[in-house]
């Protein structure tokens, strides 16, 4: 029987029951408010924070947006955290009948570097070399950990090297279209407000014509105070210099922020800088956790019931740990960490997801 990858954690709870949810239509979802439509170019640089593993984030190059092979790369849209959102984008392989494994994010926080390192949904296409068919999948991940696929649609016919996506949340509810204006699948979220964004996961891929439509939530400075209360009398002893200093001044400049009174811009973006510093803290390290580590993940390498790709990356990461210099030293325990964490096992049985339809 197929082999697919193997959840590694449990599948978050949902309070709304399922009977709660709208039947697929052929009707299209609509959200009211403002729209931010981006044609890549190099001024729209700004308009995104990219994450990356290995020092290879996301490129514009005549007005596209590139991502690396050898890579999980992230593209968080700076302006605004959404609840109610629609956002699409053009999706295309780089060669005739390529790779594709990219899509979008919704709901998204605590983003950083690491592999599988965002809370938040991710609707992706994926597309193997020269298949005739596409297919669709919604992926969760929290706290830096891959929840599984919570929806898996196949066989959806090739048709073109470049897909136009879109993602609709609408009062809890995720609305899922590729290439129509009937959705493939619907799944409740939940509630929950976040950062939209595009990912590619190891694969050349590259995007056109992302756009988001709704009204916008802000940062109340009520919000901002709570998040700095949380972080008076913080013990930054255990972590790199680098990192720890990293936090100290997004608190400073929270800080000062509020004292000024500045812009619900300024205010977004403090609270927003504070949440990326403290989910990026690197604890301290040494040469000997290190190699203590790195024989740990030569023996995961060994293991078959791990999948193909599982073990690539981790032979990627171990190889930047044996070249790490002395300052490096930590920051790289905590990439291979992560990659150990986010492993995937093969299991025997086909899993389709769970029915939240």
């Amino acid at each position: 029987m197929k082999k697919i990858p193997k959840i590694l954690a449990a599948a978050l709870a949902l309070a709304i029951p399922l009977a709660a949810l709208p039947a697929v239509t052929a009707e299209t979802v609509t959200i009211a408010g403002g729209t931010g439509n981006v044609i890549f170019e190099d001024s729209n640089m700004r308009d995104f924070d990219f994450y990356t593993e290995f020092d290879q984030p996301m490129y514009i190059l005549q007005n596209r947006l590139y991502a690396p092979l050898l890579t999980e790369s992230k593209a968080i849209y700076k302006h605004g955290t959404y609840s109610d959102v629609d956002v699409s984008v053009d999706v295309a392989a780089l060669v005739p009948g390529g790779n594709i494994d990219g899509g979008i994010y919704v709901q998204a926080s605590g983003v950083n570097n690491a592999a599988n390192g965002i809370t938040a949904w991710n609707v992706n296409v994926e597309h193997d070399v020269n298949s005739s068919v596409f297919a669709l999948k919604l992926h969760r991940f929290e706290n830096n950990r891959w929840l599984g696929a919570k929806k898996e649609v196949y066989n959806i016919k090739y048709t073109s090297d470049t897909v136009h996506l879109r993602v609709v949340v609408k009062t809890g509810v995720l609305y899922a279209y590729l290439d129509g204006d009937a959705p493939v699948f619907t799944y409740n979220v939940g509630k929950s407000a976040g950062k939209v964004g595009l990912r590619s996961f190891y694969a050349p891929n590259y995007f056109e014509n992302f756009s988001v439509t709704s009204p916008m939530i802000t940062v109340e400075p009520e919000l901002l105070q709570s998040k700095l209360a949380e972080l008076d009398g913080f013990d930054y002893s255990p972590f790199t210099d680098e990192s720890a200093q990293t936090l100290r001044a997004a608190v400073a400049e929270a800080k000062a922020a509020l004292a000024a009174e500045e812009s619900q811009a300024d205010i977004d973006k403090a609270y927003a800088d504070i949440v990326i510093a403290k989910s990026e803290l690197t604890l301290k390290k040494t040469r000997a956790d290190l190699d203590a580590l790195t024989e740990k993940a030569q023996k995961m390498m060994s293991d078959a019931n791990y999948t193909k790709s599982s073990v690539s990356s981790l032979r990627v990461v171990i190889e930047k740990c044996n070249a790490a210099t002395e300052e490096k030293i930590s920051y790289w325990y905590k990439i291979l960490q992560h990659r150990m964490d986010s492993a995937v096992k093969y299991m025997d049985d086909v899993s389709q997801g769970d029915n939240n339809e």
